[in-house]
Parts: C-alpha cells; structure tokens; sequence
C-alpha cells in the first residue's frame, strides 16, 4: 500500500486496526492478519483527485529563528489527525 505518514492507529474491537495518513489524506483498515483495505481513501493519489480537507497541504508554512528555517506546528493540517474509538 501507498501510505505518506502514518500518523495515528487505533485498534478495533473487533481485531482490526484503522491507520490514519497524514500525506496522502486517507484511512486504511489493516485486518488481524495483515491484509490492508481502503477505509477513507481518494480516488486517486494525484493531486486533483486528493480529499480536499483531508488532503496534505500544498504549502508549508516557513518560520525563521535566529537564521534557521523551521516548519510551522501544525503546517501538515488539515490531514488525518488521530484516531479514536468512541461509543463503539
């Protein structure tokens, strides 16, 4: 599978685990033994296919300290933030 970051996991009840991508904007269902299914995915990965508010930004918000370039906290938002498992 094509995955950009995995940037979160939650496991299922059922033995499943969703594995959020914080690149490419989607959700993955990996089953018990290993095989991997589209949970929340495009439908492609090319840039005019990607889901909007799930999606990398374009741009990454540059700040400079003492001469020395940082990426903003939070400049990969909006992507998948992490995973929870509530009522069920």
């Amino acid at each position: 599978m094509l995955v950009g970051f995995p940037e979160d996991f939650v496991r299922l009840d059922d033995g499943r685990y969703l594995l959020s991508d914080a690149v490419l904007g989607s959700i993955w269902i990996v089953e018990p033994y290993g095989t991997i299914a589209p949970g929340i995915v495009p439908k492609s990965f090319n840039p005019e296919d990607l889901i909007p508010t799930l999606a990398f930004c374009p741009t990454m918000p540059e700040i400079t300290v003492n001469g020395y370039p940082f990426l903003f906290t939070g400049s990969t938002l909006p992507g998948v933030s992490p995973l929870a498992v509530r009522g069920e």
